[in-house]
């Protein structure tokens, strides 16, 4: 296990958790999640392989 794979999953429910109590609910955490996925989307999109 390396603090890389470990802490995300972790910290992942208290973040949402947050969002979710906060005045706008679900659709915030939705569309966070929705843009985190695209900026994903967009740093990986030019990898081809792995060394």
């Amino acid at each position: 296990m390396n603090i890389g794979s470990v802490i995300p999953p972790a910290l992942a429910p208290l973040i949402a958790s947050l969002i979710i109590t906060s005045d706008r609910g679900y659709p915030v955490l939705f569309a966070l999640v929705g843009a985190t996925s695209a900026v994903g989307v967009l740093l990986v999109y030019r990898v081809r392989s792995v060394r």
